[in-house]
């Protein structure tokens, strides 16, 4: 997460980077700064409603919406969350919550343990680390009883205890769906037992790198020097041009490994580490007939190819979550 800016902090990046962690368990490695513009508001932070406009403005990260537990029917909210997280299409999910100095604060829950029982914790990813504290006690901070401020924010009607950012479809991902061969104009770069997707994504950034961008005003720009200027924004035409070619690479990839291997290959599997406490959650396991990885010297020759953007950019050092901790206190 990003050093606050601003006057007095007013833009936080923690909801920038709760964007960034939900989108990279599908793959998707954002910086958070990208996010300023498209998750710009008025208001100190991010809104919920802005929250999901951003996210939703990402592609291959599914569908959000703001959702909230049934509390008025009685039932318990930390068994909601933990269904969220496990249930069928079950993800991490984002959550407001009031930090102790009163502010209101943007995290990424990621486990429920032991719910139901005294021993009941809450797993959530805030200022590029990891953090558990006590299913009351978050019960508490989400409900954004516990400060003033929680409460005048709540009688404005813009935002209300439990606020969840929630996946209601998953993404339409094209390494889900691999063509029956591989296309030889893509660039491949192999596929491994064990791969993760960050793997195949770094190997496929690091060979369309030297791809060159040519925009009419600066010429011989290549990818990698756009994914390292932090003035172009990710909704820029030359940075989807170059991620572009990354969410073709990593297609063709896995279309690669499924024919070679005769099994799933890396593919589908983009979805497994959720988590840091239980790394080996809804992981794919390696194929033991992968025996060959499958490598090409092939590059692309113009963008005539049409494909779905994936905003992608300097890779998370944590697990692929985001990291360098704050220099000033976050708003939410």
């Amino acid at each position: 997460q990003p050093p606050s800016v601003g006057p007095g902090g007013w833009e936080g990046y923690c909801g920038q980077t709760a964007i960034c962690n939900l989108a990279a368990m599908e793959g998707i490695f954002i910086p958070p700064e990208q996010l300023f513009w498209p998750c710009y508001d008025m208001t100190p932070g991010t809104r919920p409603g802005t929250f999901v406009d951003c996210i939703n403005s990402i592609n291959n990260v599914g569908e959000w919406e703001i959702c909230y537990p049934p509390v008025s029917s009685g039932s318990n909210p930390i068994l909601w969350l933990h269904s969220q997280i496990h249930g069928v299409g079950g993800h991490p999910v984002a959550v407001l919550i009031t930090t102790p100095d009163g502010q209101l604060h943007w995290v990424t829950v990621v486990e429920v343990k032991d719910p139901g029982t005294p021993q009941c914790q809450v797993v959530y990813l805030q200022y590029g680390r990891e953090d558990t504290m006590s299913c009351a006690a978050f019960e508490d901070v989400w409900s954004l009883d516990e400060t003033v401020l929680g409460t005048i924010v709540q009688g404005t009607g813009v935002i209300a205890g439990y606020t969840t950012i929630c996946q209601v479809s998953p993404p339409d991902i094209l390494v889900d769906q691999p063509p029956s061969a591989p296309n030889p104009d893509y660039v491949t770069v192999g596929c491994y037992p064990g791969d993760e997707p960050h793997d195949v994504w770094q190997r496929c950034r690091d060979a369309l790198k030297d791809w060159v961008v040519v925009d009419g005003y600066v010429w011989d720009t290549s990818c990698e020097d756009i994914w390292a200027d932090s003035s172009i924004s990710a909704d820029d035409w030359r940075w989807q041009a170059c991620n572009d070619l990354v969410q073709q690479c990593i297609a063709q990839t896995n279309a690669v490994c499924v024919v070679n291997t005769g099994a799933a290959g890396c593919a589908g599997c983009r979805r497994r580490k959720m988590t840091l406490v239980d790394p080996d959650s809804d992981y794919c396991p390696p194929s033991e007939s992968s025996t060959t990885a499958y490598t090409s010297s092939t590059y692309y020759s113009s963008m005539t190819e049409s494909s779905s953007s994936v905003y992608t950019s300097t890779a998370y050092t944590s697990s692929t979550y985001a990291t360098s901790p704050p220099e000033t206190t976050s708003y939410y």
